[in-house]
Order: C-alpha cells, then sequence, then structure tokens
C-alpha cells in the first residue's frame, strides 16, 4: 500500500516573465533554490544527482496553469509569459511508498516537509519574481483508487504532452525512444501497471494489458500529435479519447478503474516528472451492471 500526496499552490508574477516551453521547469527552479544538495528533493530532480536518470520517480510537478490551461508550447510561435499580477496555480504530487527507501533510497518525510516549505517570494531566471503560497493539500490512500466505482465508458483528457513509449524488445538493442502518437489501451494499461508495480506489492494480472484492446475499446477521440523538447525534440500526442469498458470479468474492470485513477493523478508514459503525461479523467454515462 502506497499514499498520493498532492501539494497545491498559487504563483502570482510580479512582472512579466518569459519563461521556457515547459513551464514546470519554473516549478523545478522554485524546487531547487528552496533545497539543499543533501536534501531528497535534490536527489529526485537536481541535474546531476545520481537518481537523476532514474526511469521512475515518485515526484511529479504539474506544468503551471492558467484556469483550466496548462502553459507549454512546442518551442515555436508566441513565447510563454507568465503575466504581471496575474494568478496561476500548479502542484506537485509525491508517492509516498515504503519502496522509495529500496529502490531510490529516499526518505519520504523530509521530501513532505519540504513540499510544505515551498513558500514566499522566488527570483527565477535571475530577473524575475514570483510568490508562491500553498493553498491545498490532498491524500489519497492506493486502496482508495478506483474502490467501489463502477463505469460503462471513461473520457480521458490529456492537456500535456504524453511520451508514450513501445516496450523494447532487448535483442534490439535500441537505444532511442519510439513513442506511441495514440493513446493505444494496451500501452496505457502496460505503463501504468509497471509503475504501479514500483510502488505496491499487489500484483496485478500480467495478462492486463493483452485484454486492454478488447475490453477498453476507443469509442470518440480528439487526438494530435505533439512535438516536445524533453532536451531532444520528441513526438507525443495530447488531446482527448472515450474508451467504453466492455469488460464482464468484474477482477479486470476493477483493475482498470483502478490504474487509469492512477495515471490520472500520477501521469502516463515518459517524464511525468517534469509534468509530462498529466490525465484528466471524467466517467460517463450509467454505472455498468
Amino acid at each position: 500500500m502506497f499514499t498520493i500526496i498532492r501539494v497545491k499552490y498559487r504563483l502570482t508574477a510580479m512582472q512579466d516573465i518569459i519563461i521556457q516551453s515547459l513551464s514546470s521547469k519554473v516549478i523545478k527552479q522554485l524546487l531547487l533554490s528552496k533545497v539543499g544538495r543533501e536534501s531528497p528533493i535534490y536527489a529526485l530532480i537536481g541535474d546531476y544527482s545520481p537518481l537523476a536518470k532514474a526511469p521512475e520517480k515518485p515526484i511529479k510537478m504539474s506544468m503551471i496553469y492558467r484556469g483550466e490551461r496548462a502553459l507549454w508550447n512546442e518551442g515555436w510561435g508566441d513565447p510563454l509569459i507568465l503575466r504581471r499580477g496575474t494568478e496561476y496555480a500548479f502542484h506537485i504530487t509525491f508517492i509516498d511508498s515504503p519502496k522509495n527507501a529500496a529502490r531510490l533510497g529516499v526518505d519520504n518525510g523530509n521530501v513532505l516537509r519540504e513540499l510544505m516549505e515551498l513558500e514566499g517570494n522566488f527570483r527565477i531566471y535571475g530577473y524575475g519574481e514570483v510568490a508562491v503560497s500553498l493553498i491545498g493539500i490532498e491524500v489519497i490512500a492506493s486502496s482508495e483508487l478506483g474502490s467501489g466505482e463502477s463505469w460503462s465508458s471513461v473520457k480521458l483528457e490529456f492537456p500535456t504532452p504524453v511520451l508514450l513509449q513501445y516496450p523494447k524488445p532487448p535483442r534490439l538493442r535500441l537505444r532511442e525512444s519510439v513513442n506511441a502518437l495514440y493513446p493505444l489501451p494496451q500501452l496505457m494499461i502496460w505503463n501504468a501497471a509497471w509503475r504501479w508495480s514500483l510502488y505496491s506489492d499487489d500484483r496485478l494480472p500480467p495478462s492486463l494489458p493483452q485484454y486492454a484492446p478488447l475490453e477498453l475499446r476507443e469509442s470518440d477521440h480528439g487526438i494530435r500529435a505533439v512535438t516536445v523538447n524533453v532536451g531532444v525534440k520528441e513526438r507525443g500526442f495530447s488531446g482527448w479519447i472515450i474508451y467504453r469498458l466492455t469488460s464482464k470479468s468484474k477482477e479486470r474492470a476493477a483493475n482498470y478503474i483502478k490504474l487509469l485513477r492512477f495515471a490520472s493523478l500520477t501521469g502516463i508514459g515518459r517524464s511525468t516528472t517534469l509534468g509530462l503525461g498529466q490525465v484528466r479523467l471524467w466517467p460517463l454515462n450509467e454505472a455498468r451492471r
């Protein structure tokens, strides 16, 4: 069992500030300016930390939001600007699991304390000033995810780019990433189940991704391919999709719901620590019977 903790913040720019194409990098600046090199947060997100290349980290920085819109672009066109006096929001999610210490050597308690202390005035990019205040905390136990829920359909929205990788057969020895340009159900469930296994000892059926294309059936979508710069330019997708949940197995249906709820809190695909792969979820229609 593990706990997901989401800390929510308000950010106000004191002047117009041009920012990078991924606004989550502003949040990274805020965190690194607040903590020292001995901090567990530095260990998780510092560029020169031994954990910098860890494939899955329990801390997830969102993009900065203005209303419902996540601030990011594909690296061309008009720059992103935080406007003077405008209020924005962001959140940082931490997955508090006993397995973090064994896998990454992370002290969960210190991470939470440091996230609670992320308040005050900060200077970013060497010239811009922003004010940050904590506005709320949400705590969800893994045992609550999908508990008692029953859906006939679900709508997923991807407000930030998703880099959903195909699994790499070892014999091919591929070094580059190969990303899907569409939220294929088997890849969505495979990725969520793999990440779940890093935090929980609860075993999920290994056949679940094989059933997903037949039991999470696409009924409508507004998906588009996008480009995102994560050190190199990569292609992914954003938009929305509706799945119909048709499984006659109550166990598999419950596992799909649990994993989609997990993804809605912690992201899907690669680089979720930097705010990619964020998911919004809305159950649709009447409950399944």
